[in-house]
């Protein structure tokens, strides 16, 4: 058995992922293509390879991977560095992908060449896991992993888990039902990697919930943001006392909300023995980031797991570290289905200070994930994002939910808001006044709003879809 090549590697002007064995690697380099490595040792025990062209020139900066230990790795990594694995095994050749190394990924072949596409490395026969998105946005995309692939992203959320503080003393509850979504079947397995119980919550209602958190002692909770409030807000309708509850973790994910300064601060009101814990990761490109342990409201991507950039999203150029963009990745451990410079459409803001305060020279995303491009809506020329009417309407306590109706059908599209208001308040008039004034506030726009009875508008477990444009359901 010998070594096997895995991962991202650039040959000619091409970005691929590739399988092959060392002596395969060898002739790479026996027919023209001088190749220096530079060994290290990624959070999963694979070693990692750092190929350089002679063209490029070596930029070093030390980042910090797992356990603080630091590695070098390129500052500038699509234009002078390409990555490998090398694992043991033995070899066993599959077609190659790849992208012209100024391009990135796209994904609509889903659609022209059903069910799965064209990205997969293997015959389908080697896949062992289904997985789906939410479908929030569109079509839903259709996801396939393979052993290896799976328990990399199971390790990922390994981490997600350690830099949130949990332990095996620890006995995690997850409020989702599990279906296609990816969501927490990962973080799940990773529960259950590190020794803790872990309980599932799906096909219950949240009154059930409840009292199973409370049964067996529960001290970590995962979830959606949206799900956390309204777990919150139902004990207090059923007059259950969260403070007797052992939840002392929250690690909330599946859309933005613990990044949202109302958000987090509503839900850390609803539960006050707990500290919330934010995360991202998409279906297609696996578990991403994690919170800062020491600053609130930073996410760090794991960079011994991708390759990072943020882009102009209108021209796909890069931008200095400051500046606010999209996110594109590269995933390095999901060979059987990877993904190469791949547009995530999250909006971010990279921070400037390298080291993080934690010690970490990972990429810190301040705020979390600030939007996604395909969400905003473009209002009488005023850019509305929903994580910006989040951050508005979670500052009303009186507001126990809210749906957003964009009207597009006229040349001139309108916004207009329907809210219901939390059991038994009465005064709403003072509150559309106030909701009013906070959307004049920040967007100098004069919104519509109207009441709801209570109970009239949807929960959510998982995405929460709060937008409907002409009728039909958004984001």
């Amino acid at each position: 058995m010998g070594l096997r090549v895995m991962g991202v590697a650039r040959i000619g002007d091409s970005l691929r992922v590739l399988e092959m064995t060392a002596d395969e690697l060898d002739d790479l380099q026996q027919h023209g293509q001088p190749i220096q490595e530079i060994a290290d040792v990624n959070s999963h025990g694979e070693e990692v390879v750092a190929i350089q062209n002679p063209a490029n020139r070596r930029i070093g900066d030390s980042r910090a991977g797992q356990m603080g230990q630091s590695r070098q790795v390129a500052h500038d990594r699509q234009d002078d560095w390409e990555y490998v694995l090398v694992k043991e095994g033995g070899s066993q050749p599959c077609d190659d992908r790849s992208v012209q190394a100024g391009e990135f990924c796209q994904l609509e072949d889903q659609l022209d060449r059903p069910p799965f596409g064209t990205n997969l490395t293997y015959s389908v026969e080697r896949y062992t896991r289904y997985s789906q998105t939410s479908g929030t946005s569109g079509v839903p995309l259709r996801w396939l992993d393979t052993n290896e692939g799976w328990s990399w992203m199971v390790a990922n959320w390994e981490r997600v888990l350690n830099s949130s503080g949990v332990t095996r003393a620890d006995r995690i509850f997850f409020a989702v039902s599990f279906g296609p979504f990816l969501g927490f079947w990962t973080a799940f397995e990773a529960g259950t990697r590190l020794g803790c119980l872990c309980i599932p919550g799906g096909g219950m209602s949240t009154g059930a919930r409840l009292r199973t958190m409370h049964d067996n002692a529960v001290t970590v909770l995962c979830c959606t943001p949206t799900y956390a409030m309204r777990l919150g807000e139902s004990a207090a309708e059923e007059g259950i006392d969260l403070t007797r509850i052992a939840v002392r973790t929250i690690i909330v994910a599946g859309e933005p909300g613990a990044g949202i300064p109302s958000v987090r601060s509503r839900i850390e009101h609803l539960w006050p023995h707990a500290k919330l814990k934010d995360h991202h990761g998409m279906t297609e490109i696996g578990p991403v980031s994690y919170e800062c342990p020491v600053t609130r409201r930073l996410l760090h991507v794991m960079d011994g797991e991708f390759i990072s950039e943020v882009v102009d999203p209108a021209t796909g150029g890069r931008l200095s570290p400051v500046d606010t963009g999209e996110l594109v990745l590269t995933n390095l451990g999901r060979a059987a289905s990877p993904l190469i410079r791949y547009r995530t459409g999250d909006i971010v803001k990279q921070a400037a200070e390298v080291p993080c305060a934690c010690g970490s020279y990972e990429m810190a995303l301040e705020g979390g994930i600030i939007g996604r491009t395909d969400d905003m809506v473009v209002i009488r020329g005023v850019n509305v994002h929903p994580s910006a009417v989040e951050e508005i309407m979670r500052g009303f306590e009186e507001v126990a939910e809210y749906r957003v109706e964009v009207a597009t059908r006229s040349s001139m599209p309108e916004l207009s808001l329907c809210v219901e208001p939390v059991s038994g308040y009465l005064e709403t008039d003072d509150l559309i006044r106030r909701i009013q004034s906070g959307f004049r506030g920040a967007f100098n726009l004069r919104v519509p709003v109207n009441i709801a009875a209570a109970g009239a508008l949807p929960r959510f477990e998982l995405k929460a879809r709060r937008w409907i444009k002409d009728g039909a359901d958004g984001d």
